[in-house]
């Protein structure tokens, strides 16, 4: 954490969290001046103005119901907010708590968010997610959001920003007929949902391996974490994420290490002809997006994990036979007819072709803004 004692630059846009701020400003229309509120780590700006709005908004909304420290942070940035007033606050990290909070708190500021991963019920956003202006995957979000209790005022379904800065539009050249996106959890504790996940996990790729070894297909697995990073080794099942795709499929298939400047794993869904996964991740969605097949292998006891699938995308009979069969009818449908088939599901989870999300957020992030100052005058 790191103290200024000063305001910091007074801006057009806000934007709260500087992670992946590089694929934020894409959408930023440029006539704005921007600041960013770093959270990784914390600055905290200290002016009179500034702690006079604190003292006052802490103990304006003091309640023992509430922790001393989260009430302190809360009051921090929404004084500091106030006082710069900018025109609106903008965050590519959707589910931010704090974000959250000051959303539902200040009404004369647009907050706008993009989003940006897959929101469960069981991640912890329940209760607590409240965005006045949300540029969702799609459709779906309207749906299952009520249900989990996460406020949206206002969507607007988009599709994946980084999915349209990343995909290509290119002809594509097949490498692989499988394509496996590690769900693969890292070193962050083993409570039910990791042990769950990881179970899941471990299910799927022990099918998936019996599958492969009987049939001659090109299988490749994007790793999850980085190489010798933070989550490269989880110490509950004691072995990094290698070893874990090594010692299931031995030498059937290549394992590719997650490029995080360069988003390798767009590249090479454009080159494969199925995307598997045995968890909920953002990824299948996007390729789905992308008019590829796709196939959720969720083996969980719990619908929690899978619910805000349909069944045409999700699969939860771990039997080999049903595995089999199903990995079968999907590679043998031509793609053509798949995306046919499948087309207006694609719209209803990625709304937007990855040539028009990034010009759609940017036109209407101005609209927003507008709007909002026109109906106060």
């Amino acid at each position: 954490m790191n103290f200024f004692l000063k305001k910091p630059l007074k801006s057009d846009i806000l934007v709260f969290d500087e992670l992946n701020y590089q694929y934020l400003k894409k959408v930023i229309p440029s006539r704005y001046s921007v600041t960013i509120i770093k959270q990784r780590p914390q600055e905290i700006f200290i002016s009179i103005k500034i702690l006079k709005k604190l003292i006052f908004i802490f103990l304006k909304r003091f309640s023992l119901k509430r922790s001393i420290k989260k009430g302190l942070r809360e009051s921090y940035y929404e004084s500091l907010i106030l006082t710069l007033y900018p025109k609106a606050v903008v965050t590519l990290i959707d589910n931010n708590q704090i974000f959250n909070y000051l959303s539902k708190t200040i009404k004369t500021i647009p907050f706008v968010a993009i989003q940006n991963g897959l929101r469960h019920p069981f991640e912890g956003s329940s209760g607590t997610f409240h965005v006045q202006h949300y540029f969702s995957f799609g459709e779906n979000e309207k749906k299952h959001f009520p249900k989990y209790k996460m406020e949206v005022e206002n969507y607007y379904p988009a599709g994946s920003l980084l999915n349209s800065i990343f995909s290509s539009n290119n002809t594509e050249d097949k490498n692989f007929d499988i394509l496996i996106v590690s769900c693969w959890r890292g070193n962050i504790g083993y409570n039910k949902e990791v042990k769950d996940s990881m179970n899941s996990m471990l299910t799927f790729d022990n099918l998936l391996s019996k599958y492969i070894s009987k049939r001659n297909l090109k299988v490749a697995v994007i790793l999850r974490s980085e190489r010798e990073g933070e989550h490269w080794y989880i110490p509950e099942i004691m072995m990094n994420e290698e070893q874990y795709f090594k010692n299931i499929y031995q030498e059937n298939i290549k394992i590719i290490d997650f490029d995080p400047k360069n988003m390798n794993i767009y590249d090479l869904i454009r080159k494969s002809e199925l995307i598997l996964a045995s968890f909920g991740t953002t990824t299948l969605l996007e390729a789905y997006g992308n008019g590829k097949k796709i196939l959720y292998s969720i083996f969980c006891d719990d619908k929690v994990y899978h619910e805000i699938f349909d069944d045409s995308i999700v699969f939860t009979n771990s039997e080999s036979k049903y595995f089999e069969d199903k990995l079968d009818e999907i590679i043998s449908i031509d793609k053509n007819e798949y995306y046919r088939q499948h087309n207006k599901n694609m719209e209803y989870y990625m709304s937007k072709s990855t040539l028009e999300t990034i010009n759609f957020i940017k036109t209407k992030i101005k609209e927003i803004i507008s709007n909002h100052y026109r109906s106060i005058k």
